[in-house]
């Protein structure tokens, strides 16, 4: 569940995960100072905290966060929790960002602050996880008659969800990418066809000057580049700007490569230049006479 966090003037919105002892261990967490939740806090209801690094660098800044109390305010309740343990950046997978959860006990959330009787959640780590999976199955279908009550996944089938979800998005995307670079490859064909519509005398000016072919059809060539270029370059500023913008107000942490950069200015030159070739070869097929009888 979500609450907001307060410590001095900061605050912040964060992902709060009540869990127990061990739960670092089964996702791999690394503390990076201080402790993760013991035996002992569950067990007497203590209201202690571990922060994500991004909480972390939110709510404190340079400042140690071992040991300072802060404000976690959920619905209409303010409670105040000490900070006994800071987590290593884990990053991000897909929209579900690591860094911007904290922990606190299982038993400090149902009894001190929600009331609540039961787990939304269990997580386990087991040496054989179907053989896992098979037994608490069994014992569920025991004690429950309605198997829409509950539902089991192991890591490797959330894994394998989450990587669908990926390639479907990917696909999606890049469907939408093809589109755009075919409408504007389309765009820039039909401005190229037109500046060589409005050029036309002064294409037969060039070749009864002396311009040959190949000199006509380069120019126009490069013309093409040099529009699909300002294009790539136009995108990219503002690929960059949206990336800000969600970093700073949307919780993501998108990054910009400079793989992808590169891949974005070849694609951007590879569409300037297939598209730029019927333009540039009807105006280096234009016969000069006609050219400069063109009104």
């Amino acid at each position: 569940s979500g609450g907001l966090l307060k410590y001095g003037e900061n605050s912040y919105q964060a992902s709060i995960v009540a869990t127990a002892s061990g739960y670092e261990n089964i996702f791999n967490h690394t503390i990076a100072e201080g402790r993760f939740l013991i035996a002992e806090d569950v067990d007497n209801y203590r209201k202690v905290v571990v922060l994500g690094s991004t909480v972390v660098k939110e709510l404190f800044g340079n400042e140690n966060p071992l040991g300072k109390k802060i404000i976690v305010q959920m619905g209409q309740g303010r409670f105040i929790f000490e900070v006994v343990g800071v987590l290593e950046s884990k990053g991000q997978v897909m929209f579900f960002n690591f860094d911007n959860q904290v922990y606190i006990p299982v038993t400090t959330m149902m009894k001190r602050m929600t009331g609540s009787k039961y787990v939304n959640s269990y997580s386990a780590q087991a040496t054989d996880s179907k053989e896992a999976i098979k037994q608490v199955e069994f014992l569920l279908a025991k004690r429950l008659d309605d198997p829409d009550l509950y539902n089991v996944m192991s890591q490797e089938e959330i894994l394998e969800t989450i990587q669908q979800v990926s390639s479907t998005m990917i696909l999606m995307l890049a469907g939408i990418a093809g589109i755009s670079l075919l409408v504007g490859g389309i765009g820039i064909m039909n401005i190229m066809l037109v500046s060589v519509t409005e050029r036309t005398r002064e294409i037969g000016i060039r070749k009864a000057l002396g311009a040959k072919k190949k000199d006509i059809l380069i120019q126009f060539l490069i013309e093409a580049l040099v529009m699909s270029l300002v294009g790539g370059a136009v995108g990219l500023v503002l690929g960059w700007a949206v990336s800000v913008l969600v970093s700073r107000y949307g919780g993501w942490t998108p990054t910009l490569s400079m793989f992808s950069v590169v891949i974005g200015i070849g694609f951007s030159s590879a569409v300037g230049l297939i598209f730029g070739i019927y333009p540039a070869m009807k105006a280096a097929k234009l016969n000069p006479v006609e050219a400069l009888r063109y009104e």
